[in-house]
């Protein structure tokens, strides 16, 4: 039952599944009458122009004052900005101070390290303490051209290094 239509125009309806069908006859809906083609349009009492209740002097100070208003809002706007970016800066360089004043005080301290290390008399005591004594004569020895071959892009080519090593311990051979 639930699958038929509730009702039908102009078409057979059956009361049960297994009686004969009855032609009944229906009404059949009124049609919507057609819009008019070229409708008459009635005025109202309304002006045809619309009045500002407002006086003209009063809406232009209105449109001044919000002009102002947003003018004023930017350069709000403007100042917190550029508010924020010098206190940036200046924990930047504040940052960057301490930085430098803890690399002067190291290399301070290097310094100190280096003429403490490099002074004569402490590297004699430091040597006659562990047993070294001076060299009774100095010789100079010559060491041959760099045999490490290095190319345009600074790498070390190493099949160009052995090569040269063998020229260099054949002509020392020679």
């Amino acid at each position: 039952m639930a699958a038929r239509p509730a009702y039908m125009y102009d078409s057979l309806a059956y009361a049960m599944p297994n009686e004969a069908p009855v032609r009944r006859e229906y009404e059949r809906p009124e049609a919507r009458p057609r819009p008019i083609d070229n409708p008459e349009v009635i005025r109202g009492n309304a002006p045809l122009t619309s009045t500002s209740v407002l006086p003209e002097s009063l809406l232009f100070l209105t449109v001044v004052s919000v002009v102002g208003l947003i003018l004023l809002a930017l350069a709000a706007f403007a100042f917190v900005g550029l508010r924020s970016a010098t206190i940036q800066t200046e924990v930047n360089n504040n940052a960057v101070s301490s930085q430098l004043s803890l690399a002067r005080s190291e290399g301070y301290q290097l310094e100190l390290a280096e003429s403490s290390l490099t002074n004569l008399n402490r590297i004699r005591t430091s040597a006659a303490a562990l047993g070294m004594v001076a060299a009774p004569s100095i010789e100079l020895i010559e060491v041959p051209a760099d045999a490490v071959v290095i190319d345009e892009n600074g790498t070390l080519r190493l099949t160009d290094t052995i090569l040269k090593n063998a020229l260099i311990s054949a002509e020392a051979a020679l």
